[in-house]
């Protein structure tokens, strides 16, 4: 069988000013065409999936765990073709053509499908230079005077949160930085700009050096944050270039509490 390349008597062009729903079928089957040719070609070669595989993934995740193995994989399967895209927002898979999504966080209600990959605690830190300057915050009261680093886009939960006389409270972080990306913060509160809170995982070789020192360890409520892998689901044929990334990832990557 050899499929269309796109949809017959149908063009990204004949959809423009359409309804978004038009627009989400349209890419529906060009997904589904696309998938059926990389069948085709698996089952009538050598069984190794092939194709364009496009991944996104939050900045810590990928500079902490996928890009110190990203060629392992790429040398399993030679016929593949990896895009991978950084940011810590989260993105449309269909609307945005991605494959895989490795995401931080709490998952929103969707039709997508996740494997996990472990779960990090978070902690509050900053540079010696930092706490030097203004002193290391105790109290609320005090961290409430600190220069709290904060993220530029929409988030699931944007306060800090806190346990004070065993009860939990929050606090928004509030500052003179706004940044895109963890990685980008995580610099930031080195060069002593401000507080910063992030995942534990991203920042405990700093811990371990001395870069950072955790704050208000005392009041950490012990949240922790799930890391997960979310793919299209809900009956799609899944492409062998799909499986075999979400299997490599479940069998190489496994984030531990610290």
């Amino acid at each position: 069988m050899q499929a269309a390349a796109g949809w017959p008597g149908l063009s990204p062009t004949d959809l423009a000013g359409k309804p978004a729903p038009g627009r989400g079928f349209y890419e529906r089957c060009r997904h589904i065409i696309s998938d059926l040719d990389e069948a085709e070609r698996e089952a009538s070669g050598s069984g190794k999936p092939t194709g364009h595989l496009r991944v996104t993934a939050s900045f810590p995740v990928a500079h902490c765990y996928l890009l110190p193995i990203i060629s392992r994989f790429l040398a399993l399967y030679p016929g593949i073709t990896l895009d991978l895209s950084l940011t810590d927002q989260v993105v449309d898979l269909l609307a945005e053509h991605t494959d895989v999504a490795i995401r931080n966080g709490p998952l929103r209600s969707s039709t997508l499908v996740a494997r996990k990959l472990g779960e990090t605690r978070m902690v509050i830190v900053g540079a010696p230079k930092y706490l030097e300057r203004h002193g290391i915050p105790k109290t609320i009261e005090e961290l409430t005077v600190c220069n709290r680093l904060d993220f530029s886009f929409s988030r699931h939960t944007t306060a800090w949160p806190l346990r004070i006389h065993g009860e939990q409270t929050e606090l928004m972080p509030q500052g003179n930085m706004l940044v895109s990306d963890g990685e980008t913060m995580r610099k930031l509160a080195i060069e002593g700009v401000g507080l910063a809170r992030l995942t534990h995982f991203l920042v405990h070789d700093d811990i371990q050096q001395g870069r950072l020192v955790p704050v208000m360890e005392d009041h950490n409520p012990g949240d922790w944050e799930e890391v997960h892998a979310v793919f299209l689901g809900q009956g799609r044929l899944m492409p062998g270039r799909v499986r075999a990334f979400l299997d490599f990832l479940y069998d190489n990557i496994r984030i531990k509490p610290v």
